[in-house]
């Protein structure tokens, strides 16, 4: 395990860099065009049929960071999109609790039995998956970018400590593609049977805080706007100046309909 892991050093700090920035950036931009046009789908819900082919591995923030999120951007972003008669839901407030997410696959050619032995696999002590909430402790990660969007978002700057979110989604691979070899029948480990990547995580580090949802009376194109503005010129500003420091309690692994369903299954459709 030690020398898998250790190839995650070979970090490519540049390239990586660019991508990230670049993301921030578009993902700043599309929010805002959506905004001003009014062109995008409110949040409907989860996809219940489908969320059981979702894997997510997600870090558990500690109740402190928890609370740090809640004062320092939720609860104003709630008193902003309340001025502004604004449809929201928000993390731990309507939607899932707050999390952080680590890496989603989609589980695929799997049965439903091979796909719960596989993430059973996973949680056991093992699987050395309690090494990731391990590397997660020690490097003090900072939130201190609010992406504003119909779903919107906190990131961190791209520092040293992304080369650790690096080796832990190069951790969790291998822990993932073990999960198969110990679980599924000799032979059966072919090309499309499994955890397969969605789009890349490796370029960011976030956590969804808010997301616009649907309403009889939708607001108007310009409240959104106003809605975006307003929390970056205030919000956004305030984290940049004086960041989130993040804590991680426990890396939790398994389907989007196991994130879900225990608190909101009012969102599963």
């Amino acid at each position: 395990m030690s020398k898998e892991f250790g190839q995650g050093r070979n970090f490519d700090r540049g390239g990586l860099q660019d991508a990230y920035e670049n993301k921030t950036a578009k993902n700043t931009a599309a929010g805002m065009e959506q905004f001003e046009s009014g062109d995008f789908k409110p949040f409907e819900g989860y996809d219940l049929a489908g969320s059981h082919n979702v894997f997510h591995a997600l870090l558990i923030p500690t109740s402190d960071t928890v609370q740090s999120i809640q004062t320092s951007v939720i609860s104003p972003l709630q008193e902003i999109a309340k001025k502004l008669n604004l449809p929201t839901i928000f993390a731990g407030q309507g939607d899932v609790p707050i999390h952080i997410t680590l890496d989603i696959r989609n589980i695929t050619g799997l049965t439903q039995e091979e796909r719960e032995k596989a993430i059973d696999w996973m949680k056991q002590d093992y699987s050395h998956l309690q090494l990731i909430t391990k590397i997660f402790r020690k490097p003090e990660f900072r939130l201190n970018r609010l992406v504003m969007a119909p779903n919107s978002y906190l990131a961190t700057d791209f520092n040293n400590c992304q080369s650790v979110v690096y080796r832990a989604r190069q951790l969790l691979e291998v822990i993932m593609n073990r999960s198969l070899q110990k679980t599924l029948p000799v032979g059966s480990q072919t090309a499309g049977r499994g955890f397969e990547p969605t789009f890349p995580y490796h370029d960011i580090f976030h956590s969804s805080i808010c997301r616009v949802v649907e309403s009889k009376n939708p607001a108007p194109s310009q409240n959104l706007v106003n809605f975006a503005l307003e929390a970056t010129e205030t919000i956004g500003k305030s984290i940049l100046e004086t960041p989130i420091k993040v804590d991680i309690e426990s890396v939790f692994v398994g389907t989007k309909y196991e994130t879900i369903h225990p608190t909101n299954p009012n969102l599963l459709i």
